[in-house]
């Protein structure tokens, strides 16, 4: 019988293995252990962490801050999501620039220990979003914040020991469509040593 052996196999290279979640107001650290190849050669445990904020309405001028304080591994947002209801078709960046218009916001991250700040406005219509609707059956526009068009604002490495910060997300212009929404989230992951 190959099926059990193939699904072993599959399951080694997909990984599997458990999930905890530790919340810090309303933003969520996933922690993920499971066994999973690397090197194309071994199979090892790895440790996946998954920071995600909750999703904050771009259909008036306001802002939200989030506290994140004591995150027992340093990681903070980097990818910036633009999400909007299923349409009939998929739209490009173009499509949506009509519904976006002037539309823009401000990401604020503030090191709370040291006073380390990181601050950029985006500008929707005019910011070079990702864009693949066959990744996920909600269509959205990505954007690293590890870019190098932030490069000299924010670098990665001062960030990378942080555990007390303030994220906030200032709307100066809502988009012309009140269903947009923007999620901020984080990703990081190791492999764990045996002994």
């Amino acid at each position: 019988m190959k099926t059990p052996s193939l699904l072993f196999v599959a399951m080694l290279l997909v990984g599997c293995g458990t999930t905890s979640i530790t919340r810090y107001g309303e933003v969520k650290l996933e922690q993920t252990k499971r066994l999973t190849t690397f090197d194309l050669w071994g199979v090892g445990p790895k440790v996946v962490w998954n920071l995600n904020f909750p999703p904050v309405s771009l259909s008036e001028a306001g802002k939200r801050k989030f506290r994140i304080r004591g995150i027992n591994k340093a990681i903070i947002p980097s990818n910036v999501t633009l999400r909007y209801p299923n349409l009939p078709h998929p739209f490009g960046q173009r499509d949506m620039s009509k519904q976006w218009g002037d539309a823009k916001f401000r990401l604020t991250l503030t090191n709370v220990n040291s006073g380390a700040r990181f601050s950029h406005v985006f500008r929707l219509a005019q910011t070079n979003w990702n864009y693949d609707a066959s990744i996920s059956s909600s269509p959205h526009f990505t954007l690293s914040l590890y870019d190098s068009r932030f490069h000299n604002s924010f670098n990665k490495a001062s960030w990378q020991r942080v555990s007390d910060y303030d994220v906030e997300i200032d709307v100066l212009v809502p988009t012309r469509s009140g269903s947009h929404a923007l999620e901020l989230s984080g990703r990081s992951s190791s492999f764990i040593e045996s002994h």
